[in-house]
């Protein structure tokens, strides 16, 4: 006994399913970006203003990028920072930095302070440095897993339904 199954019009199928998997993919991308750029926000507005750090001069808020990769069958987002403080601070840091040359003002000597306060030369020396963990990354993508992944999948939800 066997079974024979006749598909017909194919080609007019297969043109329908290719233009259903262009739009899915392209709504999970535009989703991606979306989500990528949403949870850059959210490491800027909430993790990085004194939930988790203290902003002094806003320069590692300013360094937080989101930037979306799309190679041809994988795409993906980044979000982080190119400033290299911006990893010890996520991660902790145990070590030894190399302190350069610079000047600081003087205004105490013996344990008193100095009636005239003056400038003096630091010379460049090596510090032993030990940095608590303070995670602002991590977190930020742990809080917000569900949502993404839920508007992930009313984006290809919605690529179905057209």
């Amino acid at each position: 006994m066997s079974v024979t199954v006749k598909f017909s019009g194919a080609v007019g199928a297969r043109t329908a399913l290719q233009a259903r998997a262009a739009a899915m993919l392209q709504s999970v991308q535009r989703t991606m970006q979306n989500e990528a750029e949403n949870l850059a926000a959210y490491v800027i507005n909430d993790k990085l203003s004194d939930q988790v750090l203290r902003m002094r001069s806003g320069r590692l808020q300013r360094s937080i990028t989101a930037i979306t990769d799309n190679n041809g069958n994988t795409f993906g987002a980044t979000i982080g920072s190119n400033l290299a403080y911006a990893r010890a601070l996520e991660y902790g840091f145990n070590g030894t930095v190399e302190v350069k040359e610079h000047e600081r003002m003087q205004t105490v000597a013996f344990g008193r302070q100095m009636a005239n306060p003056h400038m003096v030369a630091v010379r460049a020396h090596p510090m032993q440095m030990n940095l608590a963990a303070h995670p602002f990354l991590q977190p930020a993508l742990q809080e917000n897993t569900g949502r993404i992944i839920n508007n992930l999948r009313s984006a290809l939800m919605e690529a179905l339904q057209c």
